[in-house]
């Protein structure tokens, strides 16, 4: 996907931001001047079966480990590790989009943006 020509043809204003490469959120909104509620952070799970979930959350929130096994229908979850993360989404940690993600990973979008 080309996710500036996408957005242009849709009709949103965009800009993208180059930035020093960051582990957290936090650290990301202070290089960046934006505040940590408008950034939306990307963190990547494994279920049991190693499958992937990607939960979307806002960059003040944390990820309730109990909540995405509950909503996902998972026995059990845990952070995958980064080099696995950037694999399925094809982005370092801190740098994912979410265009260019594998198919067969759930996503999980928190309503409180």
């Amino acid at each position: 996907m080309n996710l500036p020509a996408f957005l242009t043809r849709n009709q949103v204003d965009f800009e993208f931001l180059t930035k020093r490469s960051t582990r957290h959120a936090s650290e990301a909104s202070l290089i960046s001047g934006i505040p940590l509620t408008e950034i939306a952070k990307t963190l990547v799970f494994l279920d049991q079966d190693s499958k992937a979930l990607i939960a979307v959350v806002r960059g003040d929130r944390k990820v309730s480990r109990h909540k995405l096994q509950r909503c996902s229908g998972s026995r059990s979850v845990k952070l995958a590790p980064p080099e696995l993360a950037e694999r399925l989404t094809g982005y370092p940690p801190a740098a994912y989009l979410l265009s260019g993600i594998k198919d067969d990973c759930l996503f999980i979008l928190t309503g409180k943006f």
